[in-house]
């Protein structure tokens, strides 16, 4: 076995990846986990988004299992900040956030 096959290996069994039906929601009891990615916190940082500002917009929103892109205006921000996430269970993966400067469609 290479290194990359052990590598990947390695990464592909610790994934959870939960069976729901296509808009299954699930009741999250306030007690929803957030992780923040690497990259995630390095566009926060890049582009001054503070974390609580994150929380804040998720914390706002119901979502429901699956993938998400959310798209918010916030003041002290000159673009609407777009966020997207996974939900799963019991966590928020949150995957990226940054101005959108480009289609500015809300």
């Amino acid at each position: 076995m290479s290194k990359a096959e052990i590598i990947f290996s390695d990464v592909f069994c610790r994934r959870t990846v939960y069976d729901y039906p296509a808009g299954a929601t699930v009741n999250h009891g306030g007690n929803l986990d957030i992780h923040f990615s690497r990259h995630t916190r390095r566009r926060a940082k890049l582009y001054n988004i503070p974390e609580s500002t994150i929380r804040t917009i998720l914390g706002g929103s119901d979502l429901d299992v699956g993938n998400h892109e959310l798209i918010k205006e916030v003041a002290g921000f000159k673009y609407p900040i777009k966020i997207v996430v996974s939900v799963e269970e019991d966590k928020m993966n949150v995957i990226t956030n940054y101005p959108l400067k480009r289609g500015r469609t809300l």
